[in-house]
């Protein structure tokens, strides 16, 4: 069973719209949704639990067609970003019944529990912090859920340990329960890694356009775009020229190109210092960006600079540094 999204279109104003042309989520799937702020992932979810009113195209659950079906017919639950839509006026356990015919409604799962907020199910939301507020709301829409989950960028007020294991909780829940599952993130490293453990798609979202659709290994080492290139990591970018050693280089390990330049992940080379060796060139390292787990040099041969990844427990790398670099050639 599935839901299947075909040929959707969602005006949001004269000059932006919403265009879908298909996007299906089976039973246990956790499909991710990629995009920068402003892309319409957040209004597409609006549209699937009914909160926006569709202009065009059909929403179909397990045969079921609820294109124009009410929100409260319809069999789905939402999260909404940094806690909203919880009541201020009532307790925890008040706000994460609201809604159920009866306390027990479907649902044997002590959420609040599970999410670590057992013990405030007697204080007032207006009293949680942001982070704890998100819980709760997740708490909420889980303790409900029975076919489709809208999740919409839940874990931007949660710390990161508190992070890893709500979706970690989370996502083993949808995917053994056999329920249907939304994700939207601004997180490239977030939906690759959800993407991998769950065997899951990425669906990339720019100008209200799914521009790709597919695993995240299949995005990071084949997009479609420069655009999908840039969205789901870091990228090198060389011009073509005929007379750029660093060019050459990159047609090798092309993950996009066009008429104008090539593109490659800095993970595709390795450095090493002194004279290059046979299939390497020697560049200069411009620049150097650490961020602990991975050092970053922009190597320049005068006529282009690239990215090149190089692990954050090597030696240290210096700005304005003579270094040598090849490619990590597939296969």
């Amino acid at each position: 069973m599935s839901l299947i999204i075909s040929n959707l279109v969602l005006r949001l104003s004269t000059s932006f719209r919403i265009e879908v042309g298909k996007l299906e989520v089976s039973s246990g799937q956790v499909q991710c949704i990629l995009g920068p702020s402003g892309s319409g992932k957040s209004s597409l979810l609006a549209a699937i639990g009914g909160w926006l009113e569709i202009d065009n195209g059909r929403i179909m659950l397990d045969n079921c067609d609820l294109s124009h079906v009410s929100i409260e017919k319809r069999p789905v639950r939402m999260c909404f970003q940094k806690g909203a839509h919880l009541f201020p006026h009532l307790n925890v356990q008040d706000n994460v019944n609201y809604g159920l015919r009866n306390v027990a409604e479907n649902n044997d799962e002590d959420w609040l529990l599970k999410f670590g907020m057992s013990e405030f199910r007697d204080r007032k939301v207006s009293s949680l912090s942001g982070g704890e507020a998100q819980r709760v709301s997740l708490a909420r829409t889980m303790t409900g859920a029975t076919n489709v989950v809208l999740l919409d960028e839940f874990d931007s007020g949660l710390d990161a340990a508190t992070n890893d294991l709500v979706k970690e909780i989370l996502f083993d829940h949808c995917k053994d329960s056999g329920l249907k599952t939304l994700f939207v993130t601004h997180d490239a490293a977030d939906a690759l890694a959800i993407s991998e453990k769950y065997d899951s798609n990425i669906a990339v979202m720019v100008n209200g356009e799914m521009q790709q659709n597919a695993t995240g290994r299949e995005l990071y080492t084949q997009p479609k775009s420069e655009t999908v290139a840039r969205l789901t990591g870091r990228v090198s970018i060389a011009r073509i020229d005929g007379q750029s050693p660093l060019y050459k280089m990159m047609q090798q390990v092309s993950i996009y190109s066009d008429d104008q330049k090539v593109l490659a992940r800095p993970e595709s080379f390795y450095v090493e210092s002194g004279p290059p060796g046979e299939g390497m060139i020697s560049v200069l390292a411009e620049s150097v960006i650490y961020n602990g787990h991975r050092q970053y040099l922009k190597c320049s041969d005068r006529r282009n600079s690239v990215l090149v990844a190089v692990d954050g427990d090597a030696r240290r790398y210096m700005s304005d540094e003579k270094v040598s670099i090849g490619c990590r050639k597939s296969g």
